[in-house]
């Protein structure tokens, strides 16, 4: 595969699902959007939130 790699981190929006925050915080459209993506080549890879006061040279996640 070829493409770019994406870092994000800081936000606590960031690990909003596409549907929202239920029930008080929907995401406009977000059922028609995910039942109508396509996008076989994105790939996600999401780290376990733990806290550590040293650098870490592995992690969990998934």
């Amino acid at each position: 595969m070829v493409g770019e790699v994406w870092l994000a981190s800081g936000q606590s929006n960031m690990s909003m699902p596409l549907k929202g925050w239920l029930p008080v915080d929907p995401i406009k459209n977000s059922e028609e959007e995910i039942a109508n993506a396509n996008y076989p080549g994105i790939r996600m890879f999401k780290v376990a939130n733990k806290y550590s006061s040293r650098e870490k040279d592995s992690f969990e996640g998934e």
